[in-house]
């Protein structure tokens, strides 16, 4: 009998031993890619933290003048997914046909601008050209923020400023974000550390989104899918989808169906395919393509800290 708890023991202990080691290799690789990747070379100064269901396992700040975990900034389209997962919480997961559309930017709602000095979300969505359908793209992807804007109002959101759409989404989402516009597809203010709170949310389930990534996703790449797809900010050689307001990296070649939502200035948020980690590229920078290149070197550092062993 002792002999068979001893051969347990020992068993479990190398069981722990090894999954040390694994973690530790991976963080070592992530942190590698992190500082010597060239697509991160790239982009600094950023922040970029790493981390599990429960808590972050990686974050550092590299580059001169570099973000921190509590940098507060402007994550532009970072913010779709914040509007995804208030909209699927609020209707714990039971969507209409019209609200999926409206989630995965099919709906035609596809003349967004911008908000200008709208006060409420309903008046920014009914500034210009915001509230334009255009009838015959129904049913065919458009990254654009119309279709989200119109969201709000569906949801009773039309009244809010920013200030109160900060408030709403925070208590129900269970995070600190505020909105310096009532752009609801792009004007979310918040730091990495509170975004992790949200990944972590959603890779545990409190939200009713972690149950739905990946879900009613269409083709999302103009280059793939020309009859269906319009316009998209992802590289034409990438063959994404678009689900509820977040992307699925799931191109054949390129992809490892991670989930995420790239901002135009560089803020990047995952969520890998598993649901069992998450990463985030935090940093505000307004040249052209920040987003994607945020991305591309996310993605190395996913790489390196998902396969450590991998070239």
């Amino acid at each position: 009998m002792s002999h068979k708890i001893l051969l347990v023991l020992g068993l479990t202990l190398a069981s722990h031993t090894t999954f040390s080691q694994t973690l530790n290799d991976r963080i070592t690789a992530a942190h590698t890619a992190a500082r010597s990747a060239e697509e991160c070379k790239a982009i600094q100064p950023f922040y970029y933290e790493l981390g599990n269901k429960s808590h972050a396992l990686l974050g550092d700040s590299i580059g001169i003048d570099a973000p921190e975990a509590l940098t507060e900034m402007d994550i532009a389209s970072a913010s779709k997914w914040i509007m995804g997962a208030y909209t699927v919480e609020k209707l714990r997961g039971q969507l209409s046909a019209y609200q999926i559309r409206l989630l995965n930017f099919s709906s035609g709602y596809d003349q967004f601008t911008k908000c200008g000095q709208s006060l409420t979300v309903e008046d920014c969505q009914q500034s210009g050209t915001n509230g334009n359908q255009t009838i015959l793209n129904i049913g065919k992807f458009n990254y654009n923020g119309g279709h989200q804007q119109k969201l709000g109002v569906v949801m009773g959101l039309g009244a809010l400023d920013d200030i109160s759409l900060g408030h709403e989404m925070s208590s129900v989402l269970g995070i600190n974000i505020k909105y310096f516009s009532p752009q609801l597809a792009g004007a979310v203010e918040t730091s990495a550390n509170e975004y992790a709170k949200f990944l972590r949310s959603i890779m545990n389930n409190q939200l009713f989104i972690g149950r739905m990534l990946g879900k009613h996703a269409i083709c999302a790449s103009p280059a793939f899918c020309p009859k269906s797809a319009i316009s998209s900010p992802i590289a034409s050689d990438l063959d994404y989808d678009y689900s509820l307001s977040h992307w699925v990296e799931n191109d054949a070649k390129k992809g490892d169906g991670a989930f995420s939502s790239a901002g135009a200035f560089g803020f990047y948020p995952w969520v890998d395919k598993n649901k069992s980690f998450y990463g985030i590229i935090a940093r505000k920078n307004l040249s052209a393509g920040a987003g994607q290149k945020s991305m591309l070197c996310g993605q190395k550092i996913r790489k390196a800290f998902m396969n450590p062993t991998s070239k």
